[in-house]
């Protein structure tokens, strides 16, 4: 819920990850369905319009955001561009996670300065 898709005038192409033509933007949430147990939550993120197309330089600190999963600080100030090392560039963060009391994997993208942005999500059960 909340925030915006975006589509992306050139796609991003990173040759391990794969080829994006579009990206998540805004202040969002995802509830994910999870039964009880462990999880491996990867997202991926790349910068598609600071240092690409947006305004001049300095690029590093322009877009920076947090990360929750249920209600727990996975990323505190998160900035793309500066840990990819430029924009376009897509990076990957991984975590162990639980669904809560609920059953559901609560993920928050909560801006900072500028909005929160998100190519994908893979959740995969690591319970077999």
């Amino acid at each position: 819920s909340g925030g915006r898709i975006a589509e992306l005038p050139d796609a991003i192409r990173d040759a391990r990850m794969g080829d994006f033509s579009s990206y998540r933007t805004g202040n969002f949430d995802y509830s994910i369905p999870a039964a009880d147990g462990n999880y491996r939550l990867r997202l991926l993120f790349a910068e598609p319009v600071i240092g690409h197309d947006g305004p001049p330089p300095p690029w590093f600190g322009q877009r920076l955001f947090d990360v929750y999963c249920n209600g727990r600080a996975l990323v505190s100030g998160l900035d793309i561009f500066k840990e990819a090392g430029g924009a376009y560039r897509v990076i990957e963060k991984t975590f162990r996670v639980k669904p809560d009391s609920q059953g559901k994997i609560a993920l928050s993208f909560v801006p900072v300065k500028s909005y929160a942005v998100l190519l994908a999500i893979e959740v995969v059960d690591e319970n077999w």
